[in-house]
């Protein structure tokens, strides 16, 4: 079995625990996609 170095892992965890709560999404003028989360965090992935 292999792992991650802790903080990869860590960002792994908070990125999946944002999703879970995702409620909202928006997509930008230049394309990014904002995935809102119920907490008030967000991510955005751009192409």
């Amino acid at each position: 079995m292999m792992a991650c170095p802790d903080a990869l892992m860590e960002q792994e965890r908070r990125v999946l625990e944002i999703l879970a709560g995702t409620v909202s999404y928006e997509i930008t003028e230049d394309g990014a996609l904002i995935l809102n989360g119920t907490d008030g965090r967000k991510i955005m992935a751009r192409q």
